[in-house]
């Protein structure tokens, strides 16, 4: 048995040391600790109120202000003060400010290397890069050539740092996929950022008073007062953040999932899979054991509640079955002859169309339950509640009825 230690684990906000024991190649055990306490909540002990925000914030560098306000409304609350109007919007732009320059960060200057190549930039043909960025909407600030240039000489300088070994040399240099030309674009667009996400701390730095770890955050209230002079500043500021984000943030959050695409979406689709699998049949078996009145509940072990676990077992095992049946037009030499053709985006359509016809019927239940007293007390439905519920459900029968009159008539 061999005994292994990483610490620190990189890649995350603070602290982590596993220490794991090998056996035959295989973990047989491991501990995870966090080694740096640094007890914020002791150090705020006794202390007035007004240093909380100043000090809980040094939890972080890259979201003080965040802290720093959960310190202030938790003071706000203790004091039973509703703070102004003016000291609420303040607050907001602060948080707002942090929000842009946390998101620039993260994308480009924490997560972009593991997608962007700067090195492999290096096999680009710049002509065909500025294609590439027009052809693909990629926003265009910088002079791509001067950048090839500088690339070149950084990777003849020798000294990689960041950009060599682990991620960079896995699966033999393979593991990244973006072509070179994208990789010169975007790495323009990782050193953009480093500009903009420091542009969005001078907003939070002009508000805060200084960033990071703001100063103004008080409880009850801010203590950044505004000027013609500075809500100007702060104004150019914001417009040349949004417009840079614009032009191209969402464009290139595109360019990066294009070759992961694929893997992305099956991922998605698994989660969603099993997301759909547990809930639908779950209640499903609810809704009918509770309209017959029959013992329901996941904790019940089978014989307390046969029915509902039965129930609850159909509805997966035959979803699974009619998904696992050959699709329409896709029926391969190994398929037995016995199994039918199955349309399954039919089959969903169809669901989907039911679901529609039936929702009138559901909303006018729920308009008489809604106004009887009986049942919902000094919570009924009052006179214009009425009107607008029951207005609702007529709406939806004559759009309902227009859909399946289309669909008879082969319309839809």
């Amino acid at each position: 048995m061999t005994r292994s230690v990483i610490d620190p684990i990189t890649r995350i906000e603070g602290h982590l040391r596993v220490e794991m024991e090998v056996e035959n190649g295989v973990v047989a055990d491991a501990w995870v600790s966090g080694g740096c306490f640094r007890g914020m909540e002791l150090v705020v002990q006794n202390r007035t109120p007004e240093d909380a925000a100043q000090i809980v914030e040094r939890i972080c560098g890259v979201c003080p202000v965040s802290h720093a306000h959960a310190s202030s409304i938790a003071g706000d609350k203790a004091y039973g003060i509703t703070i102004s109007n003016n000291a609420r919007i303040i607050r907001n732009l602060l948080e707002g400010a942090q929000f842009l320059h946390s998101h620039i960060l993260w994308l480009y200057n924490l997560a972009a290397l593991d997608y962007v190549n700067p090195l492999n930039a290096l096999q680009a043909n710049v002509d065909n890069a500025y294609a590439v960025a027009l052809e693909n909407g990629l926003a265009l600030h910088s002079d791509l050539n001067q950048l090839y240039d500088k690339l070149g000489a950084f990777a003849a300088n020798g000294q990689l740092s960041i950009f060599s070994g682990n991620w960079f040399d896995a699966d033999n240099g393979e593991a990244y996929k973006l072509t070179p030309e994208l990789d010169l674009i975007l790495t323009s667009h990782y050193l953009e950022a480093l500009k903009m996400q420091a542009r969005a701390s001078e907003m939070a730095a002009l508000l805060g008073g200084k960033m990071p770890h703001v100063m103004t955050s008080i409880p009850g209230g801010n203590m950044w007062v505004p000027t013609e002079s500075k809500l100007d500043d702060l104004l150019a500021m914001a417009i040349e953040v949004r417009d840079w984000v614009n032009d191209t943030v969402l464009a290139d959050t595109v360019a990066l999932a294009g070759p992961y695409a694929e893997a992305l979406f099956a991922v998605g689709l698994i989660a969603a899979s099993f997301l759909a699998a547990c809930v639908l049949p779950l209640t499903t078996a609810f809704v009918i054991c509770e309209a017959f009145g029959w013992e329901a509940g996941v904790s019940f072990k089978w014989r307390e509640a046969p029915t509902f676990k039965s129930i609850f077992t159909f509805v997966i095992a035959f979803s699974a079955i009619v998904v696992l049946l050959p699709d329409s037009g896709e029926r391969y030499l190994s398929t037995p002859m016995f199994l039918p053709d199955v349309n399954l985006l039919a089959m969903m359509l169809t669901a989907q169309f039911v679901n529609g016809v039936i929702l009138p019927i559901l909303l006018a239940f729920m308009a008489i339950i809604s106004a009887d007293k009986r049942i919902m007390g000094a919570y009924r439905s009052r006179r214009v509640s009425k009107v607008l519920l029951w207005a609702t459900v007529g709406v939806v029968a004559i759009l309902t009825a227009v859909l399946l009159a289309m669909q008879v008539m082969g319309l839809a």
